[in-house]
This record gives structure tokens, C-alpha cells and sequence, in this order.
């Protein structure tokens, strides 16, 4: 009988009937309000601890444990490579380097003369194994800096030159009778040996002309004159 008690159950009613009706699912949504939590932004003109830490620069420190502080040096800053001039060889230095580049290049020219002499011996005949002491005399002659072992050698390759040119000529005028290979065969090849014994004769003929102008001071220089770049180089004429 008491209108405000029958308002207040008609509202408990009324909110008890909506719950009913809303689904389960809907229901715990709405009481799963999202919740927004903070984040400090770092400010962009004050950077972080951590990169200030690893843009400064380490603090160098001494064997004893002391922190040790760098001190500039003044004058002008080194950037990319700085090239060294050289100074330019004197004349005695530079008879030492070619005395030294053609004792090289004679050296090496022996030692592959050497090695086609055995193979010729092996496969062809075993008395061109005698020949092996012209390459002897040239290697230990340009190791050496000795003029008569070089002047051996020289007089070797000019003699072998010598050797091919004539038995070139008997051969084109019928006196030698070549069967094993073709005529122009036997021409290219020997022209091909004339050729090479007279280039190796005529480096051999320069390096003795050097050796002759040799002093026992300018053999005494020959070891520091080899610790130079150039000393180190082959030449071909």
C-alpha cells in the first residue's frame, strides 16, 4: 500500500529483467573497460642515459689503473693517405740496381735453359746432357757476380746460336736430310731457338759489361742496393 516501496521494487525489478536480456558475452564486455596505462615519451632534445653513455667516449687508463688524458697535438689534421716522394737514385746507385736486375734475369734464363737441356737429354738423346754446363755457369755466374762463369755463359748461348743457324742452312740446301717433321716445321722451330739464344746473349753480354766496371766497394754496396724495390725487377733488353 506504500507507493514509494512499490516504485523502489517495480525499479529492482525492472534492472533485474534488463540484466536477463542482456548476453553473456555483452555483459562481459561492458565490464571489461579497456584501461589506458602511461608511457613516458623521451624528450627528443634530451636524449637517453644509455646514448649518452655510449656516445662519450671511453676513458683510456694506463697500466697502473690511473685514468690517462689525451693531449692534441697542434697543426694541421692528417685525412686520407700521404704520400711519401722519394728521393731520386744516384748514379751509383742506380748501376747497382741494373747490376742487380740483369744478374736476376740471368739467373732465371739459366735455370730454364737448364731444365730444357735435361728434357731434351731424357727424350732425344742423353749426350745433350753435357750441355748442361753452359746453365751451370750462367746460374752460378749471376749468383756470384762472377765475369768469367757469365762470360762462359754468354759465349754458350752465342754458340748454340751459331750451332742452329748452320744446321739451319744445311738443312734448306739439301746437304741434311730431315724426315721426322715437316720442312716448315724445322724452319719455324729453328729460327724460334736463333732468336732466343741471341736475346739471352745479348742480356748475358750486358750484365759481364756491368760486372767489368765492378769495384770491391760497389761489391760491398750490392746488399743494400737489393732492399730497394726496383732491384727486384726482370729486365727484357
Amino acid at each position: 500500500n506504500n507507493p514509494q516501496l512499490v516504485q523502489t521494487a517495480d525499479t529492482a525489478l525492472g534492472s533485474q529483467l534488463h540484466h536477463r536480456r542482456q548476453p553473456p558475452l555483452a555483459s562481459a564486455m561492458s565490464q571489461a573497460q579497456p584501461t589506458a596505462t602511461a608511457v613516458p615519451v623521451n624528450n627528443p632534445q634530451q636524449p637517453p642515459a644509455y646514448s649518452q653513455a655510449q656516445s662519450q667516449p671511453q676513458q683510456p687508463y694506463s697500466q697502473s689503473g690511473q685514468p690517462t688524458q689525451a693531449v692534441p697535438i697542434q697543426g694541421q689534421p692528417v685525412t686520407g693517405f700521404a704520400w711519401v716522394q722519394r728521393a731520386p737514385l744516384t748514379e751509383e746507385e742506380i748501376f747497382l740496381v741494373s747490376l742487380i736486375q740483369y744478374g736476376r734475369t740471368v739467373k732465371i734464363l739459366a735455370i730454364i735453359d737448364l731444365v730444357f737441356t735435361v728434357l731434351n737429354a731424357v727424350f732425344l738423346n742423353p749426350l745433350i746432357l753435357l750441355l748442361v754446363i753452359g746453365p751451370a755457369c750462367g746460374i752460378y755466374g749471376a749468383v756470384k757476380y762472377s765475369v768469367g762463369f757469365s762470360a762462359a755463359y754468354a759465349a754458350f748461348c752465342a754458340g748454340k746460336a751459331l750451332y742452329e743457324l748452320i744446321e739451319l742452312i744445311l738443312i734448306l740446301t739439301g746437304v741434311f736430310v730431315v724426315d721426322y717433321a715437316p720442312l716448315w716445321w724445322i724452319v719455324v722451330l729453328s729460327l724460334l731457338t736463333i732468336g732466343i739464344q741471341i736475346w739471352i746473349s745479348k742480356i748475358c753480354i750486358r750484365f759481364v759489361s756491368l760486372l767489368r766496371e765492378m769495384t770491391p766497394e760497389r761489391m760491398n754496396q750490392i746488399a743494400i742496393a737489393a732492399q730497394n724495390r726496383q732491384a727486384a725487377r726482370v729486365v727484357f733488353w
